[in-house]
């Protein structure tokens, strides 16, 4: 085994300064012989001699690197890699790394730190440019997808063989998604929440690959499109819920009078509930009327409830034991 942090400053060091030597050529005529202890030409000879250079150079070859494969290296460990500013692509798999700390502000769009020792995400992950992401094989704890919903540019990603459970509704902000591996994980819900972008799906090893059982295409990949487009009214209810998620924070947002009411807001909303309050620019609103007031608590309730029960008749396919129509040709 090889600490991860001493192999890669070994091997990649911050500054590396290296002794340039340059050989220059100078000619020399050189007079031998003496006569009467008197010196006197015999002849000449001509050598040559080699007169040396010497020069320093600071090289930082971590700052060249858009790719770093350090894959299969034994390596143990927490791994630093400060100093890689240009990275785009990092392979660290299959090795036995227990923390990964990125460079702060990189430009990394791949990652493959599969087979490893991980227990949390990388840190400093840039959501911006990531868009391939496979931490299969890892020692991550229970938990659910949320810390996957701000890597919202993300392509491919591989979660596959951690203790990941739940839904898939974390994901649903990945609207640009277009491969995921959940093999054996406990994930037994949620398959109308992915990206209507998403090509292959591989679910091998958990409840949904039962839902999806007519809709396999190979040994660990189905066709969610096929599933998707038999299953509308699945996706109909997500589409309904996101909606009135939307009413309920702005409503949220204006029935909290400790806050002002949001300013320069073209939306109708907005324009509707700065109406329903007395109000001074960057006061606290006050609703005018407690009709009106008591009304739109009773629009909020009812809305929650409106999206308990959408969620709840979802939740119900998968619990439900009928078997699902098989694939139209």
């Amino acid at each position: 085994m090889v600490n991860a942090q001493k192999y890669l400053n070994k091997n990649y060091p911050e500054n590396n300064v290296k002794l340039k030597a340059q050989l220059w050529e100078t000619e020399h005529r050189v007079s031998y012989g003496y006569i009467g202890g008197y010196a006197s030409p015999m002849g000449t000879i001509s050598e040559t001699f080699f007169r040396p250079k010497f020069s320093f150079c600071v090289k930082n070859e971590r700052k060249e690197k858009t790719y770093l494969d350090i894959h299969q290296q034994d390596l143990t460990g927490a791994l630093n890699l400060n100093g890689f500013t240009n990275l785009k692509a990092l392979k660290c798999s299959n090795n036995q790394l227990t923390n990964l700390i990125l460079p702060v502000n990189n430009q990394i769009k791949r990652l493959n730190c599969h087979s490893n020792k991980l227990t949390s995400l990388p840190i400093n992950l840039n959501p911006e440019t990531l868009t391939e992401l496979n931490i299969s094989n890892n020692n991550f704890s229970i938990q659910d997808l949320t810390i996957f919903s701000q890597l919202v540019n993300l392509e491919t990603l591989s979660v596959s063989n951690n203790q990941f459970t739940g839904s898939l509704a974390p994901l649903a902000s990945l609207s640009k998604l277009k491969k995921l591996c959940i093999a054996n994980i406990q994930i037994d819900l949620g398959l109308e929440y992915l990206s209507e972008n998403l090509k292959s799906f591989g679910c091998k090893g958990t409840k949904l690959a039962k839902k999806l059982q007519d809709y396999k295409v190979s040994n660990n990949e189905y066709d969610y499109q096929a599933w998707r487009k038999a299953h509308p009214e699945l996706t109909e209810r997500v589409q309904k819920v996101r909606e009135l998620e939307v009413i309920l924070a702005n409503l949220d947002l204006a029935l909290d009078f400790s806050k002002p009411l949001q300013e320069g807001c073209n939306c109708q909303l907005w324009k509707f509930l700065t109406f329903l309050f007395v109000r001074k620019p960057n006061s606290r609103g006050r609703m005018k009327n407690k009709i009106v007031e008591k009304g739109l608590q009773i629009f909020i309730f009812e809305t929650q409830s409106e999206i308990i029960e959408l969620r709840k008749q979802n939740q119900e396919y998968y619990e439900s034991k009928i078997e699902i129509p098989p694939k139209s040709n």
